[in-house]
Order: C-alpha cells, then sequence, then structure tokens
C-alpha cells in the first residue's frame, strides 16, 4: 500500500484528483506518464485537490501520479525553549517525520524490497535500481548507474 503516492488514469477533463495528505504544497510533485509538470503552468493544487489546467488534461491514455516528497533537510517546527507549545505545533512535527518514514517505505517497495540488512559501505558491483541501507548515514540509497543517492 502506497502512503505517499496516488495514481491515476487520466480522464480528458480537468478531474479532481486526490493528493496524499501534507504539510506543504511546494511537497507535492505531478507526474504525468513521468514526466514532471509545473504547478500552475499544468495544474493547480487547492486543498487535497489537483485539477489540470487547460489544454493540459491528460487522456484517459495517460497515467498521472501524485506524489508527496516531505522537506528531508529543513525541519518544519522549531521548538523555542520555555515557549508554550499547543497540539498542533506537535501534530506537524511528528507527522513530518510519518512522512518521510513513509515515503522510504514507498520507495523501498516501489523497488520490490521490504526489509535491508545494514551496511557500513556501499555494495562492490552494484547495478542500477539498487538499494541498500546505510548504516552510518541511516539511509536509504540507491544506485543510479553511476553513483548511490539518498532514496527520498
Amino acid at each position: 500500500m502506497a502512503y505517499s503516492i496516488k495514481t491515476y488514469a487520466g480522464t480528458g477533463a480537468a478531474g479532481a484528483f486526490t493528493t496524499p495528505e501534507y504539510l506543504d504544497s511546494s511537497h507535492i510533485e505531478v507526474y504525468v506518464d513521468d514526466v514532471l509538470k509545473t504547478v500552475t503552468t499544468h495544474y493547480t493544487i487547492t486543498g487535497t485537490t489537483v485539477s489540470f489546467t487547460t489544454g493540459n488534461f491528460p487522456t484517459s491514455s495517460n497515467t498521472i501520479k501524485i506524489i508527496r516528497k516531505s522537506s528531508q533537510s529543513t525541519r518544519l517546527v522549531d521548538y523555542t525553549d520555555g515557549a508554550v507549545e499547543v497540539a498542533a505545533t506537535f501534530d506537524e512535527d511528528s507527522k513530518q517525520s510519518l512522512f518521510i518514514a513513509q515515503e522510504a517505505l514507498d520507495g523501498v517497495e516501489a523497488v520490490g524490497f521490504t526489509t535491508f540488512q545494514p551496511l557500513k559501505v556501499a555494495p562492490a558491483a552494484p547495478t542500477t535500481g539498487m538499494v541498500y541501507y546505510d548504516a552510518p548515514t541511516n539511509k536509504l540509497k540507491v544506485y543510479t548507474g553511476s553513483a548511490f543517492v539518498d532514496l527520498h
């Protein structure tokens, strides 16, 4: 089950395609037949709904993927010493961590694996698409054909 990816068939209309839950609309990417589309040029997001703009309606032969990619490098919540926090602040912080974990799981399932043996060094003879868990950095990495990159 994908947590951070929604897949739809095109309809030939603007549609009302639902996004995965997200914290910031900049975390949403929309692809049509694996081609990244541009917000406001090709589609708009209102709440959790993606609608395609005139002239950009995917046809029934097109596959639409709406993917959440939460920020892994920027914390959305920064706690201040002595501040009184509200539940919404804690919810946002925990959702960011949850979403990042879900996105990693979806990436792992997409390549057909569900568990990894932690390794201290990258595999010596990788093949394109190979995924491994880098124990020193605590990150999943995928081999692109020329290098291992963080999977997110």
